[in-house]
């Protein structure tokens, strides 16, 4: 009887949904760059059919909207700056651009992207959350972020998990039965 319990429990585990994220480009930080001297952040969309590979799989092109870079300095109170909206490429927002003797601790780059829905590499549809993001850049100790964009959480389930949980239940009535026939003979 226990087994027959845990058989139902793994088959409701194995329904539950788990969620995605994908990449969609990164950000740098370009210390003291040789030309300027000046210390600046890069935005790299790399969506679209000539970005579209195993590592970046948005096969549509994405467009960030709303786009800022919170920027946190060894003195002072962060500041948050904006940019105008990007497509796929890679881009030096003039807004992100910093002299070179500012100390800055970390940078945090979040945007919004339309559409939401777009074709992977695999020809399967993504139904992505509306914001992407990148965790803390810290200049001292890593130059690169890699934005990704988490899948949309559904309130509906998919075919397939009510196939499966329907699997679950028939099998655990099955074996109910059968045990209790076993018991009766």
């Amino acid at each position: 009887m226990i087994k027959l319990y845990l058989l139902c429990i793994l088959g409701l585990v194995a329904v539950c949904p788990a969620s995605a994220s994908i990449i969609v480009g990164f950000v740098s930080f370009d210390r003291d760059a040789p030309i300027t001297g000046q210390n600046e952040v890069s935005i790299n969309n790399f969506t679209g059919l000539g970005f579209c590979d195993v590592d970046f799989t948005a096969c549509d092109p994405l467009i960030f909207q709303n786009i800022s870079l919170t920027v946190s300095f060894q003195t002072g109170p962060n500041q948050v700056f904006t940019s105008a909206n990007l497509g796929p490429g890679s881009f030096v927002p003039a807004s992100f651009v910093f002299p070179g003797g500012l100390n800055i601790v970390s940078l945090v780059f979040s945007a919004n992207i339309a559409p939401v829905s777009f074709h992977l590499l695999d020809g399967s549809t993504f139904l992505a959350g509306p914001v992407v993001s990148s965790l803390p850049l810290v200049p001292n100790s890593n130059e690169l972020s890699l934005l990704m964009v988490n899948a949309a959480v559904s309130s509906v389930p998919e075919p397939s998990t009510v196939i499966l949980f329907s699997g679950a239940l028939l099998a655990g009535y099955l074996g109910r039965r059968t045990l209790r026939l076993s018991w009766t003979k």
